[in-house]
């Protein structure tokens, strides 16, 4: 039996250890219910999103979401189940104590646990090994392998009564699977001992894991493993002087000097990521040599003593954080989750629907130009279609020919400029066909008007012919209209007026068609109905984005929502 108080007194507390009652199942339902919720909706959303790639030039931005919500539903259901994974293993465990044994490579972390095991088995408590493969435990009886390199290829562990230890691939393992192993499983533990070689301790990188441990409320260890040298003295062996290497611990002063500067160096990493309140988390590190201690030095020596001293010490921290356990790890987990969505899925979101208000702002610009043109084009071509119908004064056909050449105008412009924006645009862009020109004017006969005036009587025509000459005669007999006015005149100069009763007659005569009341009418209609047709045009094709826009807003929102709900 190993003659150590501090080992005696945790192992004594260890095997007292009962069941906990583990709090946080209230809000394990609520996360995963409001997270199962997210993920549906995101993956209803991709669905939507794949059926807007037609949208031309906002093709590539939609993939990339697209892209953006498949690899963080991926990555967010990957995390989920290791979550799940950790949680059942911390349910069958939630009767005992799970330390987690955690450091870069080659820090000690094989030697130091089955040195753990070896003081164990000397108390009557039951002891199994086991590992994780694939999320899933498996028995063992091959205890931690120590070496050199990397030997910790998966995370291993050993039962030890009420106690469980978990060895697990260093920090920065030389495979990433590894160390990607390790960052899972470390919350399930409720205490970390954090293993540091001497010979560098508590390096710049191990901080900036142990900052992440921290953060999720953790109470961790350090422990400066290899605190121990070769020294060479002279021994007498048959009674001769020998040169022989004996183990011994470094200086007193030399260890505390490391103690100090791993804690400092740690408060200080602390305090620069704006971390004080982690501060209590952190214990005062204790310098060990498991390799001294195996070779049945002192244990007060070898720094042993001092370890399970601050193991007791801790204990009740410990089972503060196994109570708190899953509520940690849900507030984690939504926060890993938020962080997916914030940075594969919110920028993503937010540059499409930048990029369609810009779209959407270009499209309605080029309106007033597209106007401009269909109603100067087709204002050219009106008088040639007038002159073509005026003979038969078919208004009918004007106002068809008119409607044809305005519809066919202003899809021709609209083709045009959005050939340029979206080619799947241009079906909602055509006007519709039964739009036409409201004409209330007709052709009308361009004529003249004059008075025509006669006797009573045929002598009167007659006396009045007679006085006019041969010359007037000829005139009026060349022109019918003048010769028979100047006549009439004539004869009433070379008489009396009053024995003639003279009659006044107005004549109206067709000299053509007059055209200018349908041409001024149809100017008027067209800077009527084109504006019209091409704001319906454009309308109809924005509301093609409408389905992308809902798809953006309901994201956002969902994102909003659950970052609201899911970080308490």
């Amino acid at each position: 039996m190993i003659n150590c108080q501090e080992i005696e007194s945790f192992f004594a507390t260890v095997s007292d250890f009962e069941a906990v009652v583990v709090s946080g199942e209230n809000e394990r339902k609520k996360s995963s219910s409001t997270q199962q919720a997210l993920i549906k909706s995101l993956e209803k959303n991709l669905e939507a999103l794949s059926k807007q790639k037609k949208l031309g030039s906002l093709s590539v931005e939609i993939e990339k979401v697209v892209d953006g919500i498949r690899k963080t539903v991926g990555e967010i259901n990957q995390s989920t189940s290791y979550m799940d994974q950790r949680l059942r293993l911390q349910e069958s465990y939630k009767d005992r104590l799970i330390i987690l044994v955690f450091g870069k490579v080659n820090s000690g972390k094989s030697s130091f646990s089955n040195y753990f095991v070896d003081v164990f088995s000397k108390y009557p408590i039951e002891k199994q090994y086991f590992f994780f493969e694939d999320g899933e435990k498996k028995h063992t009886d091959i205890p931690f392998k120590v070496g050199s390199t990397e030997t910790t290829a998966r995370i291993q562990g050993v039962e030890l009564g009420k106690l469980v230890l978990l060895d697990t691939p260093g920090l920065h393992s030389i495979t990433d699977k590894n160390g990607e192993l390790t960052k899972q499983y470390t919350e399930c533990a409720d205490l970390i001992l954090w293993l540091t070689g001497s010979n560098s301790p508590g390096q710049i990188q191990e901080l900036d894991e142990l900052k992440n441990e921290l953060e999720k409320g953790k109470v961790l260890f350090p422990v400066i493993t290899k605190s121990d040298k070769t020294d060479e003295d002279i021994e007498i062996q048959d009674g001769v002087e020998v040169l022989v290497s004996k183990l011994i611990m470094k200086p007193i002063n030399d260890q505390k000097a490391q103690q100090d500067d791993v804690f400092q160096r740690t408060n200080n990493k602390l305090l620069v990521s704006g971390m004080d309140n982690a501060l209590n988390k952190l214990r005062k590190p204790v310098s060990i040599s498991t390799h001294y201690a195996d070779r049945n030095y002192e244990q007060e020596e070898s720094g042993i003593s001092e370890l399970f001293s601050g193991l007791n010490g801790i204990y009740n921290a410990a089972i503060v954080s196994k109570k708190e356990n899953v509520r940690i790890q849900i507030k984690n987990q939504s926060r890993k989750v938020n962080e997916y969505l914030t940075d594969n899925i919110e920028p993503p979101f937010k540059e499409l629907e930048e990029t369609l208000e810009k779209q959407k702002a270009k499209i309605i610009k080029q309106s007033d130009y597209i106007t401009t043109n269909a109603i100067e084009s087709v204002s050219y071509q009106l008088p040639q279609l007038i002159e073509k119908h005026s003979h038969n004064k078919n208004i009918k056909a004007l106002i068809e020919a008119v409607n044809q050449i305005l519809l066919d105008e202003v899809s021709t412009q609209l083709d045009y400029e959005f050939e340029k924006l979206f080619k799947s645009l241009l079906q909602a862009a055509k006007p519709p066909k039964n739009i036409s020109i409201d004409l209330q004017s007709s052709f009308e006969d361009d004529t003249i008007n004059y008075e025509f005036k006669s006797g009573s009587r045929k002598k009167a025509i007659a006396a009045g012919v007679g006085g006019l000459g041969a010359a007037s005669i000829g005139l009026m007999f060349a022109n019918p209209v003048v010769g028979l006015i100047g006549g009439f005149l004539g004869a009433l100069a070379g008489s009396k007026a009053g024995e003639y009763l003279i009659e006044t007659e107005i004549i109206t005569q067709i000299i053509g068609v007059d055209s200018s009341k349908v041409e001024a009418e149809l100017i008027q209609e067209l800077h009527k109905v084109i504006p019209r047709l091409v704001k319906d045009s454009i309308e109809a094709s924005l509301s093609q984005f409408s389905p992308l826009e809902k798809v953006i807003k309901q994201s956002l929102d969902e994102i909003e929502q659950f970052n609201k709900v899911g970080i308490q």
